[in-house]
């Protein structure tokens, strides 16, 4: 994962640039997420980009067999 993506990210969203943990945590989860968005069927139409949050994380809970 390319970690100036989601230091530009801080700096839109945060207003201030992320420290390296915050850049280890941010890469580390959407390198986590990612594994479990491309297994999901709809990952691979890209359907869950057009979904609203709580839908997409219903979806990542499912990938991983997490309770509701």
């Amino acid at each position: 994962m390319d970690r100036g993506l989601f230091a530009a990210l801080s700096r839109q969203f945060l207003d201030r640039d992320a420290n390296e943990a915050e850049l280890t945590a941010m890469t580390g989860q959407a390198e986590r997420a990612a594994t479990h968005v491309a297994a999901h069927p709809a990952g691979r139409t890209g359907a869950l980009f057009a979904v609203e949050p709580a839908h997409f994380e219903q979806a990542l809970r499912e990938a991983q067999h997490e309770p509701h």
